[in-house]
């Protein structure tokens, strides 16, 4: 019976602690999920222009957007087509590196 007893404690902390753990992350995730907006293309960095061609040089950049994380930081969109690979987008940090959610 104690042991029982232990286990539903155990459980029951567990859910607490699994509900804070998601309730804080909840708050945190809407910060870096803005949406991004869109922009002409002449309101491109350069650098992002640059970094765009040297992935697909047979790309063309069809348009592109911007969003502004939390910390101040831009990050843009930029949707290409090519013949080989179609339509998609690539995301850079406004220097031209690639962006990867941190």
């Amino acid at each position: 019976m104690a042991l029982a007893l232990t286990g539903f404690i155990v459980t029951g902390i567990t859910q607490v602690a699994d509900a804070r753990t998601q309730q804080e992350q909840s708050q945190t995730l809407p910060q870096e999920k803005s949406e991004f907006k869109s922009i002409d293309l002449t309101d491109l960095p350069e650098d992002v222009k640059t970094a765009a061609r040297k992935n697909d040089a047979a790309a063309v950049i069809q348009s592109a957007e911007v969003k502004t994380l939390s910390t101040g930081d831009k990050v843009y969109r930029v949707n290409l087509k090519s013949s080989a690979k179609g339509e998609y987008s690539l995301k850079f940090n406004a220097d031209g590196s690639a962006y990867e959610k941190k």
